[in-house]
């Protein structure tokens, strides 16, 4: 979790220092709290052990024959046995626990050391604009002798300042695309070209540089507001913060913290919906100031009010920009420069909003059953 957002915004160097941080310091709980249950477990320890002091009134009643033998050897086999049976399940129990942690920390462990490296050009080179093309792109996440792929000869391109959409039913590939422009993944087959430059070509600082990633799920880490955007930049400024935070339509989110834009999201009480981590999210994007931004369903997750206040932040970051939208409601598509249409990872339809509603296709069916829904909202309403 978090691990796209470090990539998107060049934080590995960063992120991975963080990561030991909160290694040590997990340790140095992992003592206190050790230290702190010394107390209950050595009174746990005596009261389980406490059963073995009956050996002796036994004894002396056994030497004295007051008591009856067989009785005394029952009694006698409870006392040492019992205890004995609780720490053997303790230490059962115990164990058992450590095997299930081990076995799932084993498991993500070896599933990083397998996963191989993206390429490094020898020789790498600079973007000559901010365009973007896909050529006969395909691409599986897992390699299989299927002539069915997750896309399937991709081909699209996006010019320099232009705004580009992709629609289509969940599932359909549209993230999957987007991914493949900051080398999330490796195309299987085809190119993907940003400047006229295939993206293998290009190093990984140059091509995060040129790009801002808005995620569905956005991931704000367990740090203050003012952290969570300035990653956004290196070096950037208190006053960058604020102006991007105000930009991004913040103000009232920060206004309402305790401790404005050194609140630590997620201590106290703090909690942002979902909403308004987008809006977090966008600040960090504007801060970046890259001159590609791609958009994933940056409002998915908004009620009405975040959704207008997240529409004037997207407006705000995507000014002379190379944009690429991904969206569900295609009311906020309607005004790019063009659309294309994905379906079971195919390019389906292409072209601007009034050619593809009057083509009378894929995309007018999507767009008749948008507006249906609509009207079946403020009927409900009404009723």
């Amino acid at each position: 979790r978090g691990i796209p957002v470090t990539k998107a915004f060049q934080q590995s160097v960063y992120s991975f220092k963080n990561f030991i941080d909160a290694i040590r310091n997990y340790g140095k709980f992992s003592a206190n709290y050790s230290l702190s249950t010394q107390l209950p477990m050595t009174a746990f320890t005596v009261s389980i052990n406490g059963f073995f002091a009956l050996l002796i009134p036994a004894g002396i009643l056994l030497v004295g024959g007051l008591a009856d033998v067989k009785f005394l050897a029952d009694f006698m086999f409870y006392i040492i046995f019992t205890p004995v049976c609780a720490v053997m399940m303790n230490r059962i129990m115990t164990v058992s626990q450590d095997w299930m942690l081990a076995s799932y920390a084993l498991e993500g462990i070896e599933e990083i050391l397998n996963e191989k490296p993206l390429a490094e050009s020898s020789n790498p080179q600079k973007p000559k604009s901010h365009s973007i093309e896909f050529e006969g792109v395909y691409f599986d996440y897992e390699k299989s002798d299927n002539d069915e792929h997750i896309l399937n000869d991709i081909n699209l391109r996006i010019n320099e300042n232009d705004s580009v959409a992709l629609v289509g039913p969940s599932g359909g590939g549209k993230t999957t695309i987007a991914s493949l422009i900051p080398r999330f993944w490796d195309v299987d087959e085809g190119s993907i070209k940003v400047g006229e430059v295939d993206v293998r070509d290009i190093s990984t600082r140059e091509l995060m540089e040129n790009i801002s990633f808005v995620f569905q799920n956005t991931t704000l880490f367990k740090d203050s507001i003012y952290n969570n955007v300035a990653i956004g930049r290196k070096g950037a400024s208190r006053e960058d913060v604020l102006k991007a935070l105000s930009l991004a339509q913040c103000d009232d989110i920060i206004d309402e913290l305790p401790d404005g834009i050194d609140t630590v999201i997620g201590t106290e009480g703090t909690y942002l919906s979902g909403g308004q981590q987008q809006r977090i999210a966008l600040a960090r994007a504007i801060l970046k100031d890259a001159p590609i931004i791609i958009l994933d369903e940056a409002t998915a997750l908004a009620d009405p009010e975040n959704e207008y206040m997240i529409q004037k932040a997207i407006s705000e970051i995507t000014k002379d920009k190379t944009v690429i939208m991904i969206a569900h409601r295609l009311s906020t598509v309607k005004n790019v420069d063009k659309i294309y249409v994905i379906d079971k990872g195919r390019v389906v339809e292409e072209g601007n909003h009034d050619s593809l509603v009057e083509a009378d296709g894929f995309y007018s069916r999507m767009w008749d059953e948008f507006n249906q829904s609509i009207q079946w909202k403020v009927k409900s309403e009404v009723a």
